[in-house]
């Protein structure tokens, strides 16, 4: 009798301890500290935000950060860093000697028809430049409306922030809201269908 009860603690913890490295919490911070520097990026419409991760587990896995661009609910295209059996790849996507990684985004509208999207992670960022529409009211922001962390999970794409014209709510009155998207589970791939958006680009985080 003994022996099953400590066979099935051993189990119940052995489960617990996998269940918990499944996943880890990814905390997302819009702006800067500096109020002047937010104005200053505010007039010329650009907007930064920090994804931070901390997390033992994370120790030898690696980052990605994936853009995915939809027009009129057709994914147009995918924009990825692609450092595969390089020195960039050791030194810049894993979490090797560390634990913990923060990983600067800056939106920058560079006409009314075009904007870039920068990444920038420790050692290297670069850009990406999608075409806009210039009478669309887009917003750069965290995907999540219920706080400034989220869980997600290890080996799964999660939809981190987005780029995107305003949620219609009511059709009638012309009401929009920028959150709810994926709040009911609706893959990001059906948003544009789901939620009438005609154009947002997602970035999924992704980390194996």
């Amino acid at each position: 009798m003994r022996i099953c009860l400590f066979i099935l603690i051993l189990t119940g913890f052995s489960l617990s301890v996998f269940g918990q490295n499944d996943s880890t919490n990814v905390y997302v911070k819009s702006g800067s500290s500096n109020e002047e520097l937010d104005d200053y990026f505010s007039l010329i419409g650009a907007k930064s935000i920090t994804v931070k991760l901390k997390d033992s587990i994370l120790n030898g896995k690696r980052i990605t950060f994936v853009f995915k661009e939809f027009k009129n609910s057709k994914l147009q295209r995918i924009d990825s860093l692609n450092f595969r059996k390089t020195w960039y790849e050791s030194k810049i996507m894993y979490f090797n000697e560390f634990d913990s990684m923060m990983v600067r985004f800056m939106q920058i509208k560079k006409d009314k028809k075009t904007i870039k999207i920068l990444i920038h992670y420790p050692r290297i960022s670069t850009y990406y430049t999608y075409k806009i529409d210039p009478k669309g009211q887009y917003d750069f922001r965290y995907v999540n409306c219920k706080g400034d962390y989220s869980k997600i999970s290890i080996n799964q794409p999660f939809p981190i922030l987005i780029y995107t014209t305003p949620f219609v709510t009511d059709r009638k009155l012309n009401l929009g809201s920028y959150c709810t998207l994926g709040l009911d589970g609706t893959p990001v791939e059906n948003w544009g269908e789901k939620y009438n958006l005609k154009h947002y680009i997602v970035i999924e985080i992704y980390i194996n």
